[in-house]
């Protein structure tokens, strides 16, 4: 157990000391039912008002790994031609604690069998290091006496495009390289700075019999600094209200996941991550719960299926 905290603190250390070798922003496994998360220009496209609730705990059995909380509502004004939306995420990394509070605003273009989105979001990020939860053998001089705490300004922006059954977007959730120094420590000189992270994702969904549907999927992730990840998915839809599917996320993880609707408007979801990386070894997977719950303008917006 010793050996697991210290590795906590050390990876917590290295993430801050290097300008980034890594995603920094949450990740999701269930993304396709949660596309605020990841690209500002969704909101809206569901036609109703719609909220989405979050929960994954990554890699359970080692200390302090992720732990990530989102809530996001949206939804298009009666015109259809704004979307509206905002999304508040805590996110806990050993002694690390992010919180977002993320208003959106997307502009809707008729385009063909569905809308083109234009999406920027801007709001705020809250950076936290619990500096006096950590615990050393021996005395230590180079450690923050006090906490950390820093208010960083957050901007993005994506487009997407959205049919009943087809959907694509590129997004960049944050525009801006904030650094991270705490001008309280001076005298403490680790610091790190955000970097860009750029997602990309399409899917359709396909028809195999009345009752059965097929919906492909995937998600592309590129951190500056850090290797390019691939998420494919695919997922089949029974009688419009069961899903079931499995993901690849290319260097880390295989992937089952399933989604209940019921009555157009409730929605239930889990999935369950296996490590496939050296990091197999230290858990025992990664769990995703999601709830989600739209409300129709009108009953025509909720006599048919929202298949992402």
């Amino acid at each position: 157990m010793k050996t697991i905290k210290r590795l906590g603190i050390a990876c917590v250390l290295l993430l801050m000391v290097l300008p980034a070798f890594g995603q920094q922003d949450p990740q999701y496994s269930m993304y396709m039912f949660n596309g605020l998360a990841l690209n500002p220009a969704y909101a809206g496209s569901r036609e109703a008002i719609s909220a989405t609730f979050l929960l994954r705990k990554q890699w359970v059995g080692i200390e302090g790994a992720p732990f990530t909380q989102s809530l996001a509502v949206h939804g298009p004004s009666r015109n259809e031609r704004h979307g509206f939306g905002v999304q508040v995420v805590n996110d806990y990394l050993g002694i690390t604690h992010q919180l977002w509070i993320l208003p959106s605003y997307a502009y809707r273009i008729p385009m063909g069998a569905g809308h083109l989105s234009l999406g920027l979001q801007a709001g705020m990020l809250n950076y936290q290091n619990k500096w006096s939860k950590v615990t050393t053998g021996d005395p230590d001089n180079v450690l923050p006496k006090t906490d950390q705490s820093l208010v960083l300004p957050e901007v993005g922006t994506g487009i997407y495009y959205n049919t009943q059954r087809f959907f694509a977007g590129v997004s960049m959730p944050n525009i801006l390289k904030n650094v991270y120094k705490d001008k309280s420590n001076p005298a403490f000189q680790i610091q790190a700075q955000q970097v860009r992270h750029i997602f990309a994702t399409t899917g359709v969904v396909i028809p195999l019999t009345e009752d059965v549907d097929f919906r492909p999927s995937v998600l592309f992730k590129y951190a500056e600094g850090a290797p390019m990840q691939f998420d494919l998915n695919a997922s089949v839809m029974f009688k419009k209200a069961f899903w079931l599917g499995a993901s690849f996320r290319t260097g880390d993880a295989v992937l089952m996941m399933a989604e209940y609707v019921h009555n157009y408007r409730w929605r239930v979801g889990y999935a369950f991550d296996y490590s496939i990386s050296k990091l197999n070894q230290f858990n025992r997977g990664s769990h995703e719960v999601m709830l989600g719950f739209d409300f129709g303008f009108a009953k025509k917006r909720v006599l048919s299926p929202r298949f992402f």
